[in-house]
């Protein structure tokens, strides 16, 4: 545990190395609010809160970013990290622990901002009173606060799982092929392997047999589309299948 503490901890440092320190980017992040907060309450267009509300919905991404920023990092360092005593399992989720808190400060920090700024830049009485862009979106936002619409969130954070463990499994999929058939063509048959994973994936959730099979137990909605129990099981089994790979990769198949 103390190992696997110390990746992690290594991990989060990643994230302050573009500007070199914790305390420098504390700053950076305090004068960007500061600036934002200025220009909506002196200017009020509305364009500094849509902005931030860009950058919410850009947290999709953030692990992504993260696995290809923190595997690149790996590589240049390579073979170290793949011949520490651990296994696959444990060397991956302090990489997926770090995303995830990557993930979370990011989204809180944009979520607040954005209604700070949204309520210094409109001049109705009522702030959450309107409709359309991005007046629902905020009163969405203001709700998330208060613990509702919870499941957006698990929707959200099902989605951005997902999309960083696609690109994990690229990455691991190509180094097994690129030892065997090179390495561009390694990675050509890798981004083929998840595609066609993908496609089936997708081409199910078309069809009849898998509405049958997940349509039960509703939780409420996420938008205008209700989420099902069945529906969270089938995300819980896909994200499975997606840890569990590259970490059986990394343990048996992988050359360092």
């Amino acid at each position: 545990m103390k190992m696997w503490w110390s990746l992690f901890k290594r991990e989060i440092s990643f994230g302050t190395e573009m500007v070199r320190s914790q305390q420098a980017l504390v700053v950076l992040g305090f004068i960007l609010m500061i600036l934002s907060a200025y220009l909506g309450y002196y200017f009020k267009s509305g364009a500094v809160s849509k902005i931030w509300l860009f950058i919410i919905y850009f947290q999709v991404l953030a692990p992504v970013l993260y696995m290809v920023r923190s595997l690149n990092k790996e590589r240049e360092r390579s073979p170290l990290w793949y011949q520490l005593p651990m296994s696959g399992w444990k060397l991956l989720s302090a990489k997926y622990a770090a995303a995830v808190l990557e993930l979370i400060v990011g989204f809180a920090a944009a979520l607040s901002m954005f209604l700070v700024v949204y309520k210094l830049e409109t001049s109705q009485e009522d702030w959450l009173k309107g409709s359309g862009f991005p007046f629902e979106e905020a009163a969405y936002f203001y709700g998330l606060l208060q613990g509702e619409g919870w499941l957006w969130i698990v929707a959200t954070g099902i989605i951005a799982a997902m999309l960083a463990l696609l690109v994990v499994n690229i990455y691991f999929i190509a180094m097994v092929m690129s030892s065997r058939v090179g390495r561009w063509m390694g990675w050509l048959l890798s981004l083929l392997i998840v595609s066609a994973y993908v496609a089936l994936h997708i081409s199910f959730e078309m069809t009849e047999v898998y509405s049958v099979l997940v349509e039960w137990v509703s939780l409420g909605g996420a938008g205008e589309d209700p989420i099902y129990a069945g529906e969270l099981l089938w995300s819980a089994l896909n994200l499975a299948v997606l840890v569990y790979i590259p970490a059986w990769l990394l343990d048996r198949k992988v050359e360092v």
